[in-house]
C-alpha cells in the first residue's frame, strides 16, 4: 500500500471546522473518483478518531466518546482494506490543530454536528458510480454516523 502523507496545518475554530480535510472536501463537488471517496471517507475517520481521543484525554473515559473511538477504530479497518485493493494512498494525519470545547455539553454538541456532516458526505458519496464493495462500507459507515448522531443527541437531552 502506498503511503501519501496529509500534513494538516489548519485553523480550527471548532473540533469539526478542519478545512481541506473529509466531509469538508465533498461539500462542492458534484462528482468524485474513487479515490478521492474513499481518500475523503478514510481522512473523516482518521480525523474522528484523533477528535475523540482529544476528548477522551481532556474528559476521561466517558460514553459516548469511549464507544465511538471503538467504531471510528473499525471504520478504518473496513477502509484499509478498500484502498489497497483500488491502490488508493492512505493519507495520514501527520499535524492536526484541535481546539477542545469548553465543556462537555459542547463536545456533546459538536459530535452532533459532526454526524450530521458525515451523514451528508456519505450520501454524497453514495450518490456516485460506485463499485458494490465500496458501496457497502459507506452504508455501513452512513448507520454508524446515523446511529453516533443518536448518541450525541441523548447527551444533549440529559443535560438539560
Amino acid at each position: 500500500m502506498k503511503i501519501k502523507t496529509l500534513v494538516l496545518g489548519l485553523m480550527v475554530i471548532s473540533i469539526t471546522a478542519f478545512s481541506n480535510v473529509g466531509a469538508s472536501r465533498t461539500d462542492s463537488m458534484n462528482s468524485l473518483s474513487i479515490e478521492q471517496a474513499l481518500t475523503y471517507s478514510m481522512e473523516d475517520e482518521l480525523m474522528a478518531k484523533a477528535e475523540y481521543d482529544k476528548i477522551i484525554s481532556k474528559y476521561g473515559k466517558i460514553r459516548p466518546f469511549v464507544n465511538i473511538i471503538e467504531a471510528e477504530k473499525r471504520h478504518i479497518k473496513y477502509l484499509e482494506p478498500l484502498l489497497e485493493k483500488y491502490n488508493v494512498d492512505y493519507p495520514v494525519i501527520t499535524k492536526n490543530t484541535v481546539v477542545l470545547p469548553d465543556s462537555l455539553e459542547e463536545a456533546y454538541r459538536i459530535g452532533v454536528s459532526s454526524e450530521i456532516a458525515n451523514i451528508a458526505m456519505y450520501e454524497k458519496l453514495l450518490g456516485n458510480e460506485l463499485p458494490e464493495d465500496i458501496k457497502m462500507v459507506f452504508i455501513k459507515l452512513k448507520n454508524s454516523s446515523e446511529k453516533h448522531l443518536r448518541a450525541f443527541e441523548r447527551q444533549l437531552t440529559r443535560n438539560k
